[in-house]
Formats: structure tokens, sequence, C-alpha cells
């Protein structure tokens, strides 16, 4: 029998009113192989094998829940996975024998936080990162959300944009600066704009151009994740990500050598859920960046306006609501300053904030709070549908 130092991670020890929880497998997303099983007062999380498209790492997932299961002699109830329908640990969840409970991305990141501070009473959430599949089959990437356990309720979201090119547009940053300038300045660029791309082929940004006006391989979404790519490109500081989230380190890296002044985003949508509109402000910036402001002054006008742009909905929410918790999670919020920036405005409004402590912001933390939102819905006895 395996030793838990072959595969676990963290093992977490719940004391929240004396909740006990039933037995649950969660597997996560797939960019990351981790899963987690809960029982009773404890959770335990497992090291990352590896992003699961890669046939040695899923195979080495397979046999750890497997390892884990058998030593930690729990039957999971049921399987919670990712709301996405073509990630490998939704695969593994459907050919499972379990009941299995399809959690959307963003609701886990934000239980997986609500579990790392021992809380269980509902809380508004703040969730950043770079893609999760959506209740409306959209990329989610931006959202405040109204969360508890075993539910939750969208109230804003970054404004759709679409992507060229798909799961390209992570790596090239281009793709996203593309589309985003065309949905500032009302689908054409202008003349002055165009220098931004000298570095990018004319057919491909033809072609990109093509395919955001068709709609044709372009998904859309609202990643902050993708913005932070676009933005970072379109002020010369990254061309392309080499490694996971390379943009935006070196886009925090700017804008920690200088003061920001934080620029206002436009507001749409509906009472119920409000769209946050960065086209005024990315035109704004586009305007300072003519007028001779440095990329550091930028990167720091930039940090400003999206700390200040979801402050004001978490505070517009919790007045609403009545609720002054937050929790702040999603892979966005491993940029310290963004993190210390949304702090300080919300504490400063008397909000507590909640941040990830043990379990990561990023998807390796998300099993967690699938198990929580799994075992919320049996505790409620909600069915679980095979």
């Amino acid at each position: 029998m395996p030793h838990t130092s072959d595969w676990l991670a963290i093992e977490i020890e719940h004391s929240a009113a004396g909740k006990m929880f039933p037995p649950v497998l969660a597997v996560g997303a797939e960019s990351k192989g981790v899963f987690a099983l809960t029982n009773g007062s404890r959770t335990w999380l497992s090291r990352n094998f590896g992003a699961l498209t890669e046939p040695h790492a899923f195979r080495n997932f397979d046999q750890a829940i497997m390892d884990a299961r058998t030593q930690l002699e729990i039957n999971p109830k049921v399987v919670a996975s990712d709301l996405h329908p073509s990630y490998m640990s939704t695969a593994w969840a459907i050919r499972s024998a379990l009941p299995r409970v399809a959690v959307q991305h963003h609701h886990a990141h934000i239980a997986a936080c609500m579990a790392d501070n021992d809380v269980t009473d509902s809380v508004i959430g703040v969730c950043c990162d770079g893609a999760g599949c959506g209740t409306d089959k959209a990329s989610w990437g931006c959202e405040v959300l109204r969360v508890s356990p075993g539910a939750f309720t969208r109230l804003a979201h970054l404004r759709y944009f679409p992507l060229p090119g798909a799961d390209a547009a992570a790596s090239q940053c281009w793709r996203p600066a593309l589309s985003l300038m065309l949905q500032a300045f009302d689908g054409e660029l202008p003349q002055e704009t165009q220098s931004v791309f000298a570095s990018v082929q004319e057919q491909d940004i033809q072609l990109a151009t093509r395919m955001i006006r068709s709609r044709m391989q372009c998904p859309l979404t609202s990643s902050l994740g993708r913005l932070f790519d676009a933005v970072a490109f379109i002020l010369g500081i990254c061309q392309e990500n080499t490694y996971e989230g390379q943009a935006a380190c070196m886009l925090q890296a700017a804008a920690e050598a200088a003061e920001g002044q934080a620029i206002p985003v436009g507001i749409g949508g509906t009472t119920e859920c409000v769209e946050l509109d960065f086209a005024p402000a990315l035109r704004t910036l586009w305007q300072r960046k003519v007028e001779g402001r440095s990329a550091s002054q930028l990167a720091a006008d930039f940090h400003e306006t999206i700390a200040a742009m979801l402050a004001g909905q978490v505070l517009a929410a919790a007045e609403r609501s009545g609720t002054a918790k937050v929790a702040m999670s999603g892979g966005c919020f491993m940029n310290g300053l963004l993190r210390r920036q949304l702090r300080q405005i919300l504490s400063a409004e008397g909000i507590d904030v909640l941040e990830h402590r043990t379990i990561p912001c990023t998807d390796a933390g998300l099993p967690v709070g699938q198990a929580m939102i799994g075992a919320a819905l049996i505790s409620a006895g909600n069915s679980i549908a095979m």
C-alpha cells in the first residue's frame, strides 16, 4: 500500500460549526491533474500530476485516485467534476461508476477559498483567471459572484470579447490584443494603432480579423487573464506566453515600478448582472501611451483600474446583499499587486477579505472547492445525476 506522501499535497481539517462532510471525490479541471477526497471533518488534496492531456500524467492521476481511496478507506458517494464537457477529468468522472455532479469552475474556486478559511456562510466571490466554462457555454474569467457552498449567482462580469484561434490566444498575446483593440475602436484599427502589431505577419492579422468578424473559431470570453496578456502586448512588455502567466508577471513587475491612476470602465448589462466594459479604459490607456506615458506608468494605471473596477462591484453587491465578506480566488490572484490593491480598497470600506492561505488559488486547488460543493449538495438532500 502506498504512503500518503506518494500522492498527498495537503490535508485540511475543517472545524467550522463541527461540520462533517459525506465522502466525495473531486477530480479538478485539466491543465493540472489534481484530485481531492473529503470525508468527515477532513479533506485530502493530491499533488499535481501534470496536464491530463498528457497520457503519462493521466495514467498517474488515475492510479493515484485508486491508491488514495484504498489507503484512506473512502468510498465516495459522488464524483464532482468541472462543467467543461471536454476535459479529461470530466471524461474520467463520466466513466466512473459514481453519480456525478458538474461544478462551475469559478464557483469551485470561491468554494476552495471558503474552505481554506473555514467559512460556511455566504460570501461575495471575486474570481479572476484564464478560463472556466460558464453556464452559458462562454469562457468565463472575470466574475463577481454571490456564493454559498451549494449555489452561486453571477452578479457582474467583464464584457465578452472573441478569442481568435481559441487556445492559441493563451500563448500568442497579439490575438486577444487585436480582439480588444477592435472592440475598443468599433471594429476598425485606427492607423496610429497599427504599429502595435508590427511584429505580427500581416496575413495573420488579416486572417484573425476575419475570424473575429465572422466569429469563426472565436469563442467568447470574459477572461481577465487574456486581458492582462493583451495589455502587456499593447504596451510592448510581452509578446508571448512561453510559460503560464508570463505576460501577467511581466506586467505586474512593470507596474510595481510606478504610481498608477485608475481609469473608469463602462458599465452595462442589467441590474441582476452587470457587464464591465474595458473598451473606454483601453482607449484612454492608448491615448496616455501616445502622450508619452511610460510602459511602467501605463501598467500601473491598468492595475489600479482593474482593482477599482472589481472593488466597485464588490461594494455594490455587499450593499445589496448585506454580506460584508468577500473571497478572492483564481489564477490572476497570484498577482500580489492586484491582490494587495483590491484588499486595501475593500478593507478600508469595512469588508472582510478572505484570501487563500494553504490551498492554491489556481486550478491546483480547484478540487477542494468541487468537493465542498458536492458535499453540500448531498447534505442538502439534492439528487445527483448519473
